[in-house]
């Protein structure tokens, strides 16, 4: 493997710059070495003599391609190999690009996609191109255009791939459509391996938990965290080669500063875990920066925000779900108490920390319950409005899938003990513990929910508002079939934890989650 850095910084910083990649690049070679292959780093760049390793391209007389073309060829000269060569060209730019440097890219763009193979002899040539997320980013914000758009590596190998990609985890960071090197190769890497995990609670340590086992995760930042999250990290301390780990005093409702916090410290993806931060707007304000969130936008969290637009939402798609009514004035919900034929269900229609539903023994019981919420404000702003619907019979179940925006890729099914006292009576709560797989639903059960799911992510679509991260949702399994309860907009509590390790070996929750952010979660994977 042939790696030339491309520095196009200044003298003051080229020194600090390469140094930092030079053992970056150190790194990757330790990996490449487990697969019997050997790299060589070579530098390029304009404000210094050659020194070592480093070679000097002066624009004027030729194009970098060409500087570079020539100076492969001059290494191959006489060599005789069975394996092809990779030729990365690694880019550290100044964020401040110029036409002319942009037209080059856009030229070494064309050359990886339409010429990515070419030959010195007998010995086949693989182009990649690598950049520095910042760069890209100052591009897009500079010039309005996504020129990043077709920076990808052409792989056509599964072998090779799963090499770039361990390759690629321990090198500098990159923007999406630099690299299709995970084994299917059907979505990009993002990689400065720095994931910030959002919330302090056991998902979150179980999410941390699962981040860890990837090859691709350098450093874990949990905002805030919890005990169980900063004990992962003095593991981590212990064990050599480990991820970093470890908490920030940030709290989970600080957007600004979890923004702010993602930016300086060049954080890959952030992941949120709790539900108020998506529908306050993180993930909408992170990817006005530029950085990858796995969580849905503002909008699309709706369909937990609010129990009453999510059951017009459902309404409105035909998918199944009970009799309901909403209501902001309480004499007519008191109305439709009264006259209502069946068992009632009272629910807070905003956030309510899973303690917005109360399962009324009688009529009498319900009426108190809507007007301790609308009049007393029990709730608070959770339960200005309040959804009114039909009591279903049967047993619950938990369908939590992996979504980008198009696709709908199912876990299994899980369930979670809710009511407070033995023999499922009492109060609701957000969760007492929880059990998976559930042996509830049989596999055409499985299916058919896995179906309304899918149709619900079609909707979201249709409406404009894609949905991108976990999509959780309860059925009752009534004698009709399965039967929507509710939608949540992330990985629940206490399922997470019993989900997440049921993960077959061979998955990366990283690189899932990549490919939700990157709409390219494998259609065949539904």
């Amino acid at each position: 493997m042939l790696i030339y850095f491309v520095s196009t910084i200044g003298n003051d910083h080229w020194r600090q710059s390469f140094s930092l990649e030079k053992n970056l690049l150190a790194e990757s070679a330790e990996v490449l070495n487990v697969y019997g292959l050997t790299s060589s780093l070579f530098v390029i760049n304009s404000f210094r003599p050659q020194h070592g390793n480093s070679l000097t391209w002066e624009s004027g007389k030729e194009s970098l391609l060409e500087y570079v073309q020539a100076h492969v060829t001059e290494s191959l000269r006489g060599q005789s190999n069975d394996r092809d060569v990779e030729v990365i060209i690694l880019f550290k730019g100044s964020c401040d690009y110029t036409w002319e440097q942009i037209s080059l890219l856009k030229n070494l763009r064309d050359f990886t996609l339409n010429r990515g193979v070419a030959r010195s002899g007998q010995i086949g040539v693989h182009y990649s191109i690598v950049m520095d997320s910042l760069d890209l980013k100052d591009i897009v914000q500079k010039f309005n255009t996504n020129v990043s758009a077709g920076l990808e590596s052409v792989q056509d190998e599964i072998d090779r791939k799963i090499l770039l990609s361990k390759f690629f985890a321990y090198s500098s960071q990159f923007e999406q459509g630099v690299s299709t090197a995970l084994e299917n190769g059907t979505f990009p890497i993002h990689s400065s391996n720095h994931v910030m995990v959002v919330g302090g609670g056991g998902r979150e340590h179980a999410i941390t938990v699962s981040l860890l086992k990837s090859p691709l995760v350098r450093r874990i930042s949990v905002c805030p965290g919890n005990f169980g999250t900063h004990l992962l990290g003095k593991e981590c301390e212990k064990t050599p080669g480990a991820a970093q780990c470890g908490n920030v005093s940030i709290a989970a409702d600080d957007l600004a500063g979890i923004v702010c916090f993602a930016r300086e410290q060049q954080v890959s993806l952030v992941v949120v875990g709790p539900e108020q931060p998506l529908v306050d707007g993180l993930a909408d304000m992170l990817r006005q920066e530029h950085i990858l969130c796995f969580g849905p936008s503002a909008r699309a969290a709706q369909l937990e925000g609010s129990k009453a637009w999510s059951k017009e939402f459902m309404a409105r798609h035909g998918l199944p779900t009970a009799l309901h009514r909403s209501f902001t004035d309480c004499a007519e919900a008191e109305e439709y108490i009264l006259s209502a034929p069946h068992e009632l269900v009272v629910k807070a229609s905003g956030l309510a920390a899973g303690k917005g539903v109360v399962l009324p023994a009688s009529k009498e019981e319900a009426v108190q319950t809507v007007r301790a919420m609308l009049l007393e404000g029990q709730l608070g702003g959770a339960g200005r409005e309040v959804v009114v619907e039909q009591r279903l019979a049967g047993p619950e179940v938990s369908l939590l899938a992996f979504c980008d925006g198009r696709v709908a890729v199912g876990m299994p099914a899980a369930q979670d003990h809710k009511r407070v006292q033995e023999g499922d009576l009492g109060p609701n709560t957000g969760g007492m513990g929880a059990y998976a797989p559930s042996p509830l639903l049989s596999p055409d059960q499985y299916s058919r929910c896995l179906a309304i799911v899918q149709r619900a992510v079609d909707g979201m679509a249709r409406e404009g508002r894609a949905y991108e991260g976990v999509l959780y949702a309860g059925f009752m399994l009534t004698r009709e079939g399965p039967c929507l309860l509710e939608f949540n907009c992330r990985f629940g509590d206490p399922e997470t934890q019993v989900l997440l390790p049921l993960l077959a070996r061979d998955s990366d929750l990283f690189a899932i989650m990549l490919a939700c952010s990157h709409h390219s979660l494998p259609v065949s994977a539904s």
